[in-house]
């Protein structure tokens, strides 16, 4: 450290005086001018008293030298000024010259800690002029500690309350926002065609039980029997399901489960989308989120979509509940509730080459936040936080919180080592904010240091939070910034929904990527539809005993897709009500429940079109029979012995 008038010069700044009197001196030992850089220095024997034969100073071995130089310039009466001589021009030119002839083993420091002063001074003569044509640039910003920190004032979204609109609606409405009968129908051609191309035969599935797969799948989700067989089995028989597909006929849909005809699909399309086989899906759920009302805060974050199998865009994400599975990167409110989402696929996810600029973290939040409007309060963590991150979506009039990594923050803040905060103790902080006044990193140490970075919060106002001493055995008060404060409230919306889903999650041991990206997104289709209706629940001020809790939301959903709401007594005999599974046997539904009795006028008939006989739907009996109902469409016996029609619309 140097010294001037009694204050202390920093390392880099003393390393840089050594760079300019260093060059000085070797232009002056070489040229009569006693001007060199334009600078008068003035004359006599006290110049080589101080330099000797020195040619180049080396910091860290000639400190006292320089402190006889600044005490020279200090004590020199003539004029100190900028030459517009070009004579002495040329001078500065034979200088930058004759740099770039000095053995770059003269220059290098004895310092392993001193990085920068093993640079030739050409090199740094470039670095030099690259720093002024980039004035702007974030590197060469200046930093300096003040406790005081202006954000910008941005007018956010307005917030116009649309939920009367919504007074009426039931949890089918919320659901319906995203998975309407048109995508229902979709997903039944798609797996028609499938099959056909597969096996040559149509199963001839229907809307109804498409919608009824989806409704089993739900209803399972929330009974977690360990095996999907035993919802069938007599032990363990659960109506709801069984009475409303068979066992086969559930697994056969499952396993051919398709939303788009791959025929269909172009080699272009294939090439740039590797999401392509359920993008159809995606976009639905994607347009339900967009509908949703923008919110002034919200958060972004990695959701980890569980798979275990073979696929290309399988990822691995320390730290996860699920840290192996596809990764989709959200965004959303600090409720929960998803208003945008983007699944990553490598790199060409993001194909904007000035976005792809900025790593693929902040990619994904440029992406995401291309549909939030202009003042809204982005939060985000370490992956995606960098500083011009935060330059972009200021110019875009967006605020940006998060926390940051030590290597991003630009050496020139002077960040306290984390030594020295811990000597401080547990509380202590410091607010770094950047010249221009944009961007603010606060370090603060709990018990290890955190690192944010906004363009919104600082230190201030402070407050005191509770945290466990594990030296004093007891909880203390901990001094907090504010910005550390607000991060914690509002970064928690991704892991918020991620917990609903994972409560409730359909299971499928596929090995099929396809299978459970779709069972995923239907989740978080039923998770985001709750969140919505609580949401409107709360601005109606409805007592929080009348509010659906999840669980019960999620089985009236399953309810609703079981439920057959098709004019099955106007369907033929090979419709709805029969099909033929893979080895050619019919397989009917049983009716729903109080069908049967829906019409006075019930009648038998046979189907004499059938080669061969269907069981008999009465449950005390194990026949086979021709003989069905016209208006329950369920087989039953007919016979000398026997009546199950009459025993079955009795009962």
């Amino acid at each position: 450290m140097g010294a001037i008038g009694g204050q202390s010069i920093p390392r880099p700044h003393a390393a840089l005086l050594f760079r300019c009197f260093s060059a000085a001196i070797n232009a002056a030992s070489s040229s009569s001018s006693e001007k060199t850089f334009g600078l008068n220095v003035g004359s006599g024997p006290a110049n080589k008293a101080i330099f000797g034969n020195k040619r180049v100073l080396r910091p860290g071995e000639d400190d006292e030298k320089l402190e006889q130089i600044l005490k020279l310039i200090a004590n020199d009466d003539s004029d100190v000024e900028m030459s517009d001589d070009e004579n002495e021009i040329e001078n500065m030119d034979n200088l930058v010259q004759r740099e770039d002839e000095i053995n770059d083993e003269d220059l290098v420091s004895s310092s392993d800690e001193e990085g920068e002063d093993r640079i030739p001074l050409s090199v740094l003569r470039e670095k030099l002029r690259t720093a002024k044509q980039t004035p702007n640039s974030s590197q060469r910003q200046f930093w300096r500690r003040n406790d005081t920190f202006t954000p910008p004032n941005f007018e956010g979204p307005s917030s116009e309350c649309s939920a009367q609109l919504r007074d009426c609606w039931t949890a089918k409405s919320y659901f319906a926002m995203y998975l309407e009968d048109d995508m229902f129908q979709k997903v039944c051609d798609c797996t028609n065609a499938r099959y056909v191309e597969l096996k040559g035969v149509s199963l001839r599935w229907t809307l109804n039980e498409i919608k009824h797969f989806f409704g089993i799948i739900c209803l399972m989700s929330c009974l977690k029997y360990p095996r999907i067989r035993m919802y069938w089995a007599k032990p363990t028989r659960v109506a709801a399901i069984a009475d409303v597909m068979t066992r086969d006929r559930f697994f056969s849909i499952r396993s051919n489960l398709k939303v788009v005809i791959d025929g269909s699909i172009s080699e272009e399309k294939r090439r740039y989308d590797k999401f392509w086989k359920v993008r159809p899906i995606l976009e639905a759920v994607l347009q339900g989120c967009l509908q949703l009302p923008r919110e002034k805060v919200v958060a972004v974050d990695e959701q980890m979509i569980p798979f275990t199998g073979t696929c290309q865009m399988k990822q691995f994400v320390r730290g996860k509940p699920n840290p192996e599975g596809l990764k989709n990167f959200v965004v959303a409110a600090p409720d929960g509730l998803v208003v945008d989402f983007e699944l990553y696929q490598g790199k060409n996810t993001f194909p904007d080459d000035s976005v792809k600029r900025l790593g693929v973290g902040p990619s994904a939040v440029v992406r995401l936040g291309r549909t939030l409007f202009p003042g809204t309060h982005v939060y985000c963590d370490r992956y995606f936080t960098t500083i011009p991150l935060l330059e972009y979506l200021r110019q875009q009039k967006k605020y940006c919180t998060g926390t940051i990594m030590k290597s991003r923050v630009p050496a020139a803040a002077h960040l306290t080592s984390d030594k020295m905060m811990a000597k401080i103790g547990r509380g202590s902080s410091e607010q770094i904010v950047r010249q221009d006044g944009e961007i603010v990193v606060v370090q603060w140490y709990d018990l290890k240091s955190v690192l944010l970075a906004s363009t919104r919060l600082g230190i201030q106002p402070s407050d005191e939070c509770k945290r466990w001493s594990k030296k004093d055995s007891k909880y203390i008060q901990v001094a907090r910034p504010y910005i550390v404060a607000k991060y914690n409230d509002c970064m928690g919306g991704i892991d918020l929904i991620d917990r609903m889903i994972s409560c409730y999650r359909i299971q499928a041991r596929s090995k099929k990527w396809t299978v459970r990206v779709i069972f995923h997104f239907f989740d978080l289709a039923l998770a985001n539809s709750w969140i919505f209706y609580r949401r409107d629940k709360k601005i109606f001020q409805t007592s929080t005993r009348k509010i659906q809790q999840y669980l019960d939301f999620k089985i009236e959903i399953a309810t609703y897709l079981l439920k057959n709401e098709s004019n099955i007594f106007q369907e033929n005999i090979r419709g709805i009500g029969t099909r033929r599974n893979p080895e050619g046997n019919i397989i009917v539904d049983s009716p729903s429940a109080g069908t049967e009795r829906k019409r006075k006028e019930h009648y038998p008939e046979i189907a004499s079109d059938l080669r061969n006989s269907v069981r008999c739907k009465n449950d005390s009996c194990t026949k086979k029979t021709k003989f069905f109902c016209n208006r329950c469409n369920t087989f039953l016996c007919i016979t000398g012995y026997r009546n199950c029609f009459i025993e079955f619309h009795n009962r």
